[in-house]
């Protein structure tokens, strides 16, 4: 199951909000979460 980098949350693939970065496709919770990993993504790139 993938985890949100930016709160932690582990998710379902199917409910959650995917976004290609750096070859890799990342889940997230939210377009909140989402929008807040793209401001900072060397902050979280270590939660990947």
């Amino acid at each position: 199951m993938p985890v949100d980098p930016v709160c932690g949350i582990e998710l379902e693939e199917n409910l959650a909000v995917a976004h290609d970065y750096d070859g890799k496709k990342i889940f997230f919770c939210c377009n909140g979460c989402r929008r807040i990993f793209l401001k900072k993504p060397r902050k979280w790139k270590k939660n990947i």
